[in-house]
């Protein structure tokens, strides 16, 4: 008799937003919690019933805590991981793009030829980041029992994962908007060394009005 598929349910949420107009990859920065309103409501659209899990900077960790905080159930322990962090931007941190553009010119024309490839000053590729956060997928699927899962995480993690299910091109991959709260839901069914993946929504930003 075959094996029946295990199915984990799947909510990627991008932290809260950062007021600045500057590159911050994984400088651990504070971000703007006061749209009490959207967290309430993503609080409502998970299960009772949920693993919890963090990037491992403030942003995120703080975005679950308030989310969770919205919720009646006793609630698990927020899991952090270092792997879960944004793409590392290096150098560049901590500066905008206009004055990148200005002092770091070459590598920043070299970077925008590929920039799914090319590496930032000092950082990482975008195709590195996606790597290690595939390592982290990979042994979540494997290792967890059929269960809910919530990811609180950042752009490029959320990108690389829903690339990933759906077997998408880095640059495809970048192509993808994912804004700050939006939930990403994805259902996975894996049986032995086989996953299939069905998206239920990319990029939700619930009753958050398009600027």
């Amino acid at each position: 008799m075959d094996q029946p598929y295990q199915q984990k349910n799947w909510w990627l949420i991008r932290h809260a937003p950062v007021a600045t107009d500057k590159i911050y990859g994984q400088m651990d920065i504070a971000a703007d919690f006061s749209d009490t309103a959207r967290l309430e409501e993503i609080a409502r659209s998970l299960p009772d019933k949920a693993a919890y899990y963090s990037s491992d900077l403030q942003r995120c960790i703080q975005t679950a805590t308030r989310i969770q905080s919205q919720q009646s159930e006793p609630l698990p322990t927020i899991e952090q991981f270092t792997l879960l962090r944004e793409q590392c931007f290096g150098s560049w941190e901590g500066r905008s793009y206009s004055e990148i553009e200005k002092y770091d010119a070459e590598a920043y024309e070299s970077f925008w030829l590929d920039s799914a490839r090319n590496t930032p000053s000092g950082g990482e590729s975008f195709i590195a980041m996606s790597k290690r956060v595939t390592v982290l997928l990979e042994r979540w699927i494997k290792a967890e029992p059929e269960r809910n899962i919530v990811v609180s995480t950042h752009a490029g993690p959320i990108r690389a994962i829903i690339g990933y299910a759906l077997n998408l091109t880095p640059q495809k991959m970048l192509s993808l908007s994912i804004a700050p709260l939006s939930v990403s839901r994805l259902i996975s069914f894996t049986r032995g060394s086989e996953t299939n993946w069905q998206i239920d929504s990319i990029n939700d930003r619930g009753g958050i009005r398009q600027q």
